[in-house]
């Protein structure tokens, strides 16, 4: 199942995290790992959601000369530990 999950949606770690929470064990988790890496890597630019290729290449040329601090925030906003919602 991780294998499928991973080559046609191209998501191999939601993959394995499924594999996971059904079987509600962890003795399947580095077989599916080594099952999703490889259906992965096989199944090229194959994807079950046509839209999901498009918007990657958009991203990739668009990002392809821009430099990190052009992108990266300045301003990182974190919380206490101890503080609660309100």
């Amino acid at each position: 199942m991780a294998a499928f999950i991973a080559a046609g949606y191209k998501t191999p770690l939601t993959a394995v995290v499924f594999v996971a929470e059904t079987t509600g064990g962890h003795s399947f988790i580095i077989p599916s790992l080594v099952g999703a890496a490889i259906a992965y890597a096989v199944s090229g630019e194959a994807s079950v959601s046509g839209g999901q290729h498009l918007h990657e290449l958009a991203r990739i040329e668009g990002l392809s000369n821009m430099q990190v601090r052009d992108v990266m925030q300045k301003r990182v906003v974190s919380a206490q530990a101890g503080a609660t919602v309100r």
